[in-house]
C-alpha cells in the first residue's frame, strides 16, 4: 500500500528527471522562490476512500502541481508554461501505473495564472492529478 506521501515523493522524482522543464521540483509549495526561473510545486489536495470489500479497498489521493515562469520575458515564460504542460503530460502517460499506483490521470482543466512572488514576477499554470491506489 502507497502512502499519500509516497506517492507525493514518487511524483516528484519523476517530474524531477525532466531538468529541461523544471529547474526546481518541490514536494511542496515553498514560501520563498529565490527568483528561481521554472519552478514545479508538487503538494496534496483531497484524498477520498472507495471501500469494495474487505479486501478491496482503493484511495485517491489529489494532488496540485504548480509550475511556475519567471517573467524576465512575456514570449519565454508562455513558452516555459506549454513545454511544461507538455512534459506533466508525457510523464502521466508515461506512468499510468507502477508499483506505488494503479492509476494516474490529469484532472479537469488547467488553470494558468499570474503570481507575484517576494517581488518577482511569475506565469503559472496549475495541474490536477488524481491517483488511484490499492488501500
Amino acid at each position: 500500500m502507497s502512502t499519500r506521501h509516497v506517492v507525493r515523493d514518487t511524483l516528484v522524482t519523476l517530474l524531477a528527471a525532466d531538468t529541461t522543464s523544471f529547474n526546481t521540483v518541490n514536494g511542496y509549495a515553498p514560501l520563498e522562490t529565490f527568483g528561481a526561473t521554472k519552478i514545479l510545486n508538487v503538494y496534496s489536495k483531497q484524498t477520498a476512500h472507495e471501500f469494495l470489500s474487505n479486501d478491496l479497498n482503493y484511495a485517491f489521493y489529489q494532488y496540485s502541481l504548480d509550475f511556475l515562469a519567471k517573467r524576465d520575458n512575456t514570449t519565454a515564460a508562455e513558452d516555459a508554461i506549454d513545454a511544461a504542460a507538455e512534459s506533466i503530460r508525457s510523464i502521466m502517460r508515461a506512468n499510468v501505473s507502477n508499483v506505488n499506483w494503479s492509476n494516474v490521470q490529469l484532472e479537469s482543466e488547467s488553470e494558468p495564472y499570474f503570481a507575484t512572488i517576494s517581488g518577482v514576477p511569475y506565469r503559472c499554470e496549475r495541474h490536477s492529478v488524481k491517483v488511484k491506489v490499492i488501500a
